[in-house]
């Protein structure tokens, strides 16, 4: 057997507005104001892929083999003609300045769709090569059965030549450049995939099954593209405290003159992206074990442990700028949940901010690398599916899920957030049921547990210290400490099929949706204030839907 196939994309983010007043985010007061992002990108695939089957019995058992391999080369072309409208982003708490970002152009312009931008408007190009081969066999003897795979994957991530685009504008000056092909790294690695199932009653009605499998990750194409010199999104970011004295500023009017900048708190130049030659290739592990069961001729029941983990995760990681730099403390106060001073649940809270005195010896050096930002999830599964008899069928499916990770990421500082526990689980049923007149009735019940936060206050080092701190929203209570509205939805269908002709249908359905109209905040604002727990995104409310479909 053999495919061949590819695919291509154009995909535009545009800011509804043109204004160039510059970006003003509140963490405090859950407000922007300004414009967005303009951005345009267009990844394209192609894929080649073979394989062959060969099925052989024996004295020893029946074998079932199977043999394959492929190629799929990526690429993207990427730009923004802003990051932020004016170019720049005002981070503030309360009103009150904490930092100001300031972007680089990568586009020289962007549009709705492909005919409105040619290849050299986007100057940021990424590229990846992957291949891949395996080869499996289901061995069948006797009452066992196993399935035996090895997998091989190759990935091969550069980019081709390309130009930065000049930009001026306050501290920074980008002059016009160019970069050659870059090549950032090539992963190779084969992986065992090993399960087994043994008939434990010999009729087939009583199934245990265990399995063992080694995941090695796909990098994706911005794998590489977060080391590529030409940086798609290329920002410098100062500490800003709008009191500087300077020829063309004005002070505490909330808007950033050039100038007014302090500390270097981050930059994603050119200058200042690194590829660890340590990079590894991060991999997970699956084990599982279920025991099935038949329970009469139409029902079955499945019951089972899952453990997963995730090694050597990548991320953009200031490593010349570790968590012992932080050796500076200084005290803020939480104000709690309920953002009142003075109440019972505030509390004084010390973080560790870099001395400034010693800045120059922890530079911010954008560093692309392996960190232990390691995953462990164990979860117990349980499922009862009857199937169609006597005009119904149903099924259902409970999952808990125990998680110990980290959240926020690896931490790039000695503040945290470090790795904690968190739990999550779901409830699933469903059902069809065929009433008179061949009318069939589906039903569908969904149970998601809210999912875990933590409340995050902004904070920022007070000019006492003499210190920088590079994390304005901190997470200041632990990951379990709330949880997002619980998810309760039920939906129902009923569907009556005709027969147009000796080869076609005509499906005619109704479809209501959330039936018990709940409302539930599927996501919330988390940040210490006036916004705290306030919903941002809310499950759509009971709807009902009209149509038919025709099938040949």
């Amino acid at each position: 057997e053999g495919r061949y196939g590819g695919s291509n994309l154009t995909s535009s983010n545009l800011a509804q507005t043109d204004t160039r007043a510059f970006l003003i985010v509140d963490s405090f007061l859950g407000t922007a104001t300004g414009g967005e992002r303009k951005r345009q990108y267009t990844p394209q695939r192609r894929q080649i892929d073979a394989t062959v089957s060969y099925f052989k019995d024996g004295r020893g058992g029946s074998h079932t083999l199977k043999a394959g391999g492929g190629i799929q080369p990526e690429l993207r072309n990427d730009g923004y003609t802003q990051l932020a409208s004016g170019n720049v982003k005002q981070n503030m708490n309360n009103g009150l300045p904490v930092s100001v970002v300031l972007d680089v152009p990568t586009a020289l312009r962007v549009g709705k769709d492909a005919a409105d931008v040619n290849k050299d408007d986007l100057t940021t190009l990424d590229r990846l090569g992957v291949a891949h081969m395996y080869a499996t066999d289901q061995w069948q003897v006797g009452r066992t059965t196993l399935n035996l795979g090895l997998r091989w994957d190759r990935y091969n991530a550069w980019s081709p030549d390309q130009i930065q685009l000049p930009y001026s504008f306050g501290p920074v000056n980008l002059p016009a450049a160019s970069f050659p092909e870059q090549h950032y790294f090539t992963w190779n690695k084969v992986v065992p995939r090993i399960g087994v199932s043994y008939d434990l009653s010999g009729d087939g009605k009583t199934v245990v099954k265990a399995n063992y499998s080694l995941f090695a990750f796909n990098p994706g194409i911005s794998l590489g593209g977060l080391a590529n010199k030409n940086q798609l999104q290329k920002t410098v970011t100062y500490a800003w405290a709008d009191n500087a004295a300077c020829a063309a500023c004005i002070a505490r009017d909330g808007v950033y003159q050039p100038g007014e900048e302090g500390n270097l708190l981050a930059s994603t130049l050119s200058n200042n992206i690194q590829l660890s030659p340590t990079l590894k290739q991060p991999t997970s592990t699956q084990a599982s074990l279920f025991f099935e069961r038949q329970l009469t001729q139409d029902l079955g029941g499945r019951v089972g442990f899952v453990y997963f983990n995730v090694r050597d995760q990548v991320a953009t990681y200031q490593a010349y700028r570790p968590p012992s730099a932080y050796t500076v403390p200084f005290t803020v106060v939480d104000r709690g949940a309920d953002n009142v001073v003075g109440t019972s649940d505030d509390r004084a809270l010390t973080y560790l901010g870099v001395p400034n005195s010693q800045l120059a010896s922890f530079p911010t050096t954008q560093v692309v690398t392996s960190v232990p930002n390691n995953g462990t999830y164990k979860s117990i599964e349980i499922t009862l599916n009857r199937r169609r008899s006597k005009n119904w069928s149903a099924g259902s499916g409970f999952g808990y899920t125990w998680q110990h990770d980290f959240p926020g990421g690896y931490p790039n500082t000695a503040n945290g957030p470090f790795d904690e526990a968190r739990r999550i689980w779901s409830l699933k049923a469903n059902a069809t049921y065929n009433l008179p007149f061949q009318v069939l009735l589906s039903a569908a019940y969904r149970f998601q547990a809210g999912t875990n936060y933590a409340r995050t206050l902004s904070v920022s080092a007070p000019a006492a210290c003499a210190c920088t701190f590079t994390q304005p929203n901190q997470p200041v209570t632990p990951f379990n400490a709330f949880a997002t509205d619980d998810v309760s939805v039920l939906d129902l269908r009923f569907e009556k099929t005709l027969g147009l002709s000796s080869f076609a249908k005509l499906h005619l359905f109704v479809d209501g949706f959330n039936l018990l109209n709940a409302y539930a905040a599927e996501t919330t604002s988390v940040a210490t204030g006036p916004t705290f727990q306030r919903p941002t995104a809310i499950l759509a409310p009971r709807t009902a839907k009209v149509g038919f479909r025709v099938s040949w």
